[in-house]
């Protein structure tokens, strides 16, 4: 296989993961806003009761899952994602040209 080939292959290889990727972050970031909305109500029904503290912490949990989701998914859609088991090496691989070498 010509290192062309290769680099299509694998061109076509990280598209279809990134494909992947970004359905999986859209729903688990749609499941967080759903979490995030009832534990706003559960909050705005508790304040002033004696569960506000636990609501409040539950809502701040929340958030910080809403914010931590939407990043990812910016990451996934960012143009230089390559995948989870993208490291350095690869990188560096595919900048030299020496991508899917043994």
């Amino acid at each position: 296989m010509t290192a062309r080939r290769r680099l299509a292959t694998r061109a076509k290889e990280t598209m279809a993961t990134v494909g992947k990727e970004h359905d999986r972050a859209k729903r688990r970031l749609g499941a967080a806003l759903a979490e995030q909305r009832r534990s706003r109500e559960r909050y705005d029904a508790a304040v002033g009761g004696s569960a506000h503290l636990l609501a409040a912490v539950g809502l701040h949990a929340a958030d910080q899952d809403v914010a931590a989701r939407d990043a990812w998914l910016r990451w996934v859609d960012d143009d230089r994602y390559r995948g989870l088991n993208a490291g350095p090496f690869e990188l560096l691989a595919e900048g030299s040209g020496e991508c899917g070498r043994s």
